[in-house]
């Protein structure tokens, strides 16, 4: 065992980790317009469950032995794999105009996306969110150790309750805030509560602070799902 083989096991993880993209189009291909938020939103929330488990199992069977939560990641990814096999159907059948899609060129899909209305402010927006999502979930575990002395159980508590936190907030906040202040208040809000939580977590000294930060980032996730929806009306 060496770092060597940890990163080039992120290099394939990145590689096929193209499931919740995969995952948010078929809700799209399958939920009207106005519905979307709100299934993006569910979507959202059971990934949120995923984020509840999983570090509760890894923060458990890392005390046990650094290897095993690797081997039980690797064999529940190929249980969802044989269940996505086996029992989800397309969303759409293919067709001249998929057909023709699917034959372009990645820089060809993009510059169709560019020049649809709104379409380029969209992606920058959710370009920067993505980018900026991935530094407390990358960091987390490096941050709480470093800074708070946290054992590999406490950082896996702490994931699982951001967990909870983002899973209510995608199942319960999501439609009622789009209903209420509409799509583009909704990213707002969720951007706003981002940028307020990062700040406030860059600056903290107390063990409890990140714990008591969790909702507030939790609200910050209704963004994306108010942006999904946003994007996928756009190309429809």
């Amino acid at each position: 065992p060496s770092l060597l083989w940890l990163y080039i096991g992120r290099i394939f993880a990145g590689i096929t980790g193209a499931n919740m993209a995969v995952a948010t189009a078929y809700v799209s291909d399958i939920t009207p317009a106005h519905e979307r938020a709100k299934r993006f939103g569910l979507l959202g929330a059971v990934f949120g469950i995923g984020f509840i488990a999983g570090p509760v199992i890894g923060g458990v069977l890392g005390e046990w032995n650094l290897h095993a939560p690797f081997f039980a990641a690797a064999f529940m990814k190929g249980i969802n794999l044989i269940m996505t096999a086996v029992l989800l159907k397309e969303s759409k059948h293919s067709n001249k105009m998929t057909e023709k899609v699917q034959e372009q060129s990645i820089l060809k899909k993009l510059s169709y996306l560019i020049t649809q209305p709104n379409m380029a402010p969209l992606l920058g927006i959710f370009l920067i969110i993505t980018l900026v999502s991935q530094v407390p979930a990358t960091l987390w575990v490096i941050y709480g150790q470093d800074r708070y002395g946290w054992s590999i159980f406490i950082a896996g508590v702490s994931l699982a309750s951001y967990g909870i936190c983002h899973s209510i907030a995608q199942a319960f906040a999501i439609a009622p805030m789009v209903k209420r202040f509409g799509e583009k208040n909704t990213l707002l809000c969720g951007i706003a509560c981002d940028a307020i939580g990062l700040l406030l977590l860059s600056i903290a000294v107390e063990e409890w602070v990140p714990f008591a930060l969790l909702p507030l980032f939790a609200l910050g996730g209704v963004a994306v799902p108010a942006l999904q929806a946003m994007m996928s009306r756009g190309i429809s």
